[in-house]
């Protein structure tokens, strides 16, 4: 019934919030709300200090996973991706993205990154092409994680044939194949010289 449904809702927001509070490189990019306070909550944060003062730290890429506030960001992390209601659109596509990138850079545990790379697959046609463009962690041959993006797709495939199974519905494919081609585009320029 609707009761359910709204409980994700809660679920998702109430994630979505912890994750601006506690994770401010999450939702720095995110597009404001008509309220616009996305902005001065990031104002807050950044005044304590956040995640992006460490990534642009002096340390170089290297120690981010393992300085003392990436421990403890790593720990918000693992916490928000176990307890993410499996629902659809309960987050959004871009925020579980974001959460990813995060998880990759700070070396969550593999299987919960294979966990959330899946619940991504489920919703990747709402996927923008920023979001889809995440670095490459210790790969110098591309900039961003085509690999990754390869994952997602199939996880997103898999979901569509198992949906198409159980409830046909024409034209969703095709709404993405659009995101898709971009991104090839993108990554594929983004391709370092060798």
């Amino acid at each position: 019934g609707g009761a359910t449904g709204m409980r994700f809702d809660l679920i998702g927001a109430a994630i979505t919030h912890y994750a601006s509070k506690w994770l401010p490189g999450l939702t720095k990019d995110a597009v404001p709300h008509a309220g616009g306070g996305v902005d001065e909550q990031w104002a807050q944060v950044s005044a304590a200090g956040g995640l992006h003062m460490i990534i642009a730290g002096p340390g170089g890429k290297d120690d981010v996973a393992t300085s003392a506030p990436a421990r403890e960001q790593r720990m918000v992390v693992e916490s928000l991706i176990s307890i993410i209601p499996p629902q659809r659109d309960s987050v959004s596509c871009g925020f579980l993205l974001r959460l990813l990138r995060l998880a990759i850079m700070l070396k969550a545990a593999p299987a919960l990154v294979t966990e959330l790379e899946k619940r991504v697959g489920m919703q990747l046609e709402q996927a923008a092409l920023p979001d889809l463009l995440i670095p490459s962690v210790g790969r110098a041959d591309t900039a961003y994680d085509v690999d990754l993006v390869q994952r997602l797709v199939e996880h997103f495939l898999v979901q569509e044939q198992t949906e198409q199974v159980s409830s046909y519905s024409p034209g969703r494919g095709e709404a993405h194949a659009q995101p898709e081609r971009e991104y090839y585009g993108s990554a594929a320029g983004a391709r370092m010289p060798p």
